[in-house]
């Protein structure tokens, strides 16, 4: 496919027939966090090692208490990590984090050079060139998309002409270098420095030239990484005059008041990559989110059409038209396979079961049951779910609510936590899970204003997978019988943080041989993977 450039720097280094002249440049690099295969060395117990193009970026474990995790799309360095960017003679530095408020904890760790930020780029300018840049100690988890690094360096005695160009949308962020033998030399580095035309020829050798971007042709279908892309490089507020078709799972609304009103919430595919849905219609664009029928939930796959830009640096599809609607399966349905034919009269609706009590769900799994209740509805079982602390939820403070997520970035509220044995709510608990915390949670999963969630999660072991022996018994049951406060906000998601009487699992034969817990005696730790500052 071709590469629609966006900037193309040309600059031009002539020699003196009779005098040697040397002359200094700006050269560039790029290292993006995209693939686990650009990491050379990964030992969580000691440090990982990234490298790209030149760029080499080491993340050591410093006085991080845990293993470094094993993460790509973003790259995550944790609190208390040493950092150490090399590259020969670098001037600046530019660190692209996956959001504002990465960059602001990045921007608080660098105490060397000139330090600013941008949105989610942070910028920190070298007195004077340098081969490493050391951050002595990451004073919060950072995650970071890419990283850029800009070096003067020197030319040759032969005469060359360098060119510097950065794709853009749809085809991603990369950088390219071509190097001609002399400045007259006619080369072709896939566009045109004097008409922006691509497959053409670069012949000035001076000044920067600005690629126009071209957008997609209208009514195109993207994928959501492109549709992300191409949203991502407009100005504030501003949008495609084309409309495009996207196809992906919904994999949670936002977290406020007017999202189940308008239908704003974040479309994912199968890799976990996600754009923002602000606001959907009807297939003729006539009705809103609210005054639908049949309102797609958490854990649909739906086909939307509409125009895209980007707010605040979020990229989005506004005022999207529902093309299709697939209704999530529910885990555990089954099909009627196998039945006396004709001894049916009913019709053939398929009923959706709940899955076995006490199971342990993944979030996406999660997501789909709470989908399939109906509004303030619950699941009569329990279950377990494990996932990382990404974000704090209205009142999390008082009763502990926010979100889990998973590493394909499926994400679901827990409204409510409560100790192991559900005895004491998150306000007084003496060890709070918080954000980078690795969690399991145990309780039952149902829907609020069309938003899947777990509701007063008991704080718990990880469940094990039983394998076969039996050395494992107990037939111990723990009474909880613990009601939660009025979470008197409510917010999007709400109604009480009220846990009635309710009994914790039991440890033996009850549950068969789907799950064990892990309640060895004196076992009280019930989150991993801490992440503190």
């Amino acid at each position: 496919m071709k590469k629609i450039l966006s900037v193309l720097v040309c600059v031009c280094v002539l020699l003196s027939v009779m005098v040697f002249a040397v002359s200094a440049a700006e050269t560039s690099a790029t290292i993006t966090f995209d693939s686990k295969d650009k990491r050379t060395t990964f030992d969580k117990n000691v440090e990982q090692i990234w490298e790209e193009n030149g760029v080499k970026v080491t993340n050591k474990k410093g006085s991080y208490a845990n293993p470094l995790g094993d993460y790509a799309k973003p790259a995550r360095f944790y609190a208390g990590t040493q950092t150490i960017i090399e590259y020969p003679g670098m001037t600046k530095i530019e660190f692209t984090a996956n959001n504002t408020t990465y960059a602001n904890d990045l921007k608080s760790s660098c105490t060397v050079g000139t330090v600013s930020v941008n949105g989610k780029v942070v910028t920190v300018e070298l007195a004077e060139a340098a081969d490493s840049y050391t951050i002595a100690s990451m004073a919060k988890q950072v995650r970071l998309d890419s990283l850029t690094v800009y070096a003067a360096t020197t030319g040759g005695e032969e005469p060359s002409c360098e060119h510097t160009a950065k794709s853009a949308v749809p085809n991603g962020d990369e950088t390219h270098k071509l190097v001609c033998d002399a400045c007259s030399e006619t080369v072709t580095p896939a566009v045109d420095c004097t008409d922006a035309d691509v497959n053409g020829k670069c012949d000035v050798c001076e000044g920067d030239v600005a690629i126009p971007v071209q957008d997609p042709a209208a009514d195109s279908t993207l994928s959501i990484v492109d549709a992300a892309a191409l949203g991502a490089s407009k100005e504030h507020n501003t949008y495609t005059e084309g409309k495009y078709y996207i196809t992906g799972k919904i994999a949670a609304f936002q977290s406020n008041a007017n999202a189940t009103k308008y239908g704003n919430f974040y479309l994912a595919d199968d890799a976990g990559n996600q754009i923002l849905i602000y606001g959907l219609y009807s297939e003729d664009g006539e009705v809103r989110y609210d005054a639908m029928e049949t309102k797609p939930v958490a854990g649909d796959t739906v086909k939307l059409y509409g125009v895209l830009g980007q707010y605040n640096g979020t990229a989005q599809m506004k005022n999207a038209w529902l093309i299709e609607h697939t209704p999530a399966t529910t885990p555990g349905e089954g099909g009627n396979e196998g039945g006396d034919e004709g001894d049916d009269e009913g019709d053939d609706t398929t009923v959706a079961t709940d899955p076995a009590a006490d199971s342990v769900l993944t979030i996406e799994e999660a997501l789909a049951l709470g989908a399939s209740k109906d509004h303030n509805t619950y699941t009569e079982n329990k279950y377990y779910v494990t996932g990382e602390v990404v974000e704090y939820y209205t009142n999390y403070e008082t009763y502990g609510n926010m979100y889990i997520e998973d590493a394909e970035g499926n994400r679901i509220l827990v409204y409510g936590m409560y100790s192991e044995d559900g005895e004491i709510r998150y306000d007084n608990l003496e060890d709070k899970p918080e954000i980078g915390d690795t969690i399991t949670v145990y309780g039952v999963i149902g829907q609020y204003n069309g938003n899947a969630q777990m509701k007063n999660g008991w704080l718990k072991a990880a469940p094990v997978v039983d394998d076969g022996n039996d050395d494992t018994t107990g037939d111990d049951t723990t009474t909880g019988g613990t009601t939660g406060g009025d979470n008197t906000t409510g917010g999007t998601t709400g109604g009480d943080n009220t846990d009635g009487s309710t009994t914790s699992p039991d440890t033996g034969d009850n549950m068969g041989a789907v799950v064990a817990l892990a309640m060895a005696a004196g076992a009280a730790l019930v989150f991993a993977n801490k992440k503190r500052a």
